[in-house]
């Protein structure tokens, strides 16, 4: 399918509408980012121009606000755009091969120091969470947790990295929210090479369910101690299984 934009020019800045482009396929909100990256990839969509808001897009795509915001995201996640608070999204310089640098961490201490640096903010950010969560932080964990277990192995560490922003975006903190999406690309990386170590793990895989599963009855029981407690040990899991992975492979 052929994506067809028409920008306009007004008070001086570029405004882009989109022609209807209808998505019905699974992996809804990965199918919006593909065609917004595919944009910018393609220079569509260039450094500094404001992506359509939410409701132009769920209007174009025919798809749910919830999905729109997912894929954004999943962009910001990617560096591909900044989004401005009361103002929208904005495109970031894009390089195609920082991109695709960005998708393989080869460099074994960088993943033990992301991974160090997940065990030093991610407790904390679990007992955070469970302490100023509320009904609706609740609801979009809740969606998130069913969307891991679901998930297929493809789209697994997407869905993974989903929950535990989730989990930061419930600590209503906005300095720490900020702090956690400065190291994203290195723990959506980290969370790649961790859910390929344990493709082929059955046991594994329901372990890791079941860590998921337990965080989230903390926040939900809203106990911060145990929060922080399961999400640690979580991390020391995906840690011991990462450097087998790395291990094995010398």
């Amino acid at each position: 399918m052929k994506y067809h934009i028409r920008n306009i020019s007004y008070g001086g800045r570029r405004w882009f509408i989109l022609s209807s482009e209808k998505i019905s396929v699974n992996k809804i909100s990965d199918q919006v980012a593909d065609r917004i990256q595919g944009w910018i990839e393609e220079g569509r969509l260039k450094y500094g121009d404001k992506l359509p808001s939410v409701r132009e897009l769920c209007h174009r795509f025919g798809v749910g606000r919830t999905a729109v915001r997912d894929a954004i995201t999943t962009l910001k996640g990617k560096g591909l755009v900044t989004v401005r608070r009361g103002e929208g999204a904005f495109v970031n310089r894009f390089d195609a091969s920082d991109l695709l640098n960005d998708l393989w961490l080869v460099n074994r201490e960088e993943i033990r120091e992301v991974l160090q640096v997940r065990k030093i903010l991610e407790p904390g950010v679990a007992e955070a969470a469970a302490e100023n969560r509320n009904a609706t932080d609740l609801s979009e964990l809740k969606e998130r947790l069913i969307e891991m277990e679901s998930a297929d192995n493809e789209s697994a560490w997407e869905a993974d990295y989903r929950f535990h922003m989730a989990i930061v975006k419930a600590t209503r903190n906005q300095v720490l929210t900020r702090l956690m999406e400065t190291v994203s690309n290195a723990t959506q990386n980290v969370m790649c090479e961790f859910h390929r170590s344990i493709l082929e793990n059955p046991r594994q895989t329901l372990e890791v369910s079941g860590q998921h599963r337990r965080i989230y009855e903390a926040i939900q029981a809203a106990d911060g101690s145990s929060a922080r407690r399961l999400m640690l040990e979580h991390l020391m899991f995906v840690d011991h299984v990462v450097r087998d992975r790395l291990c094995g492979q010398d």
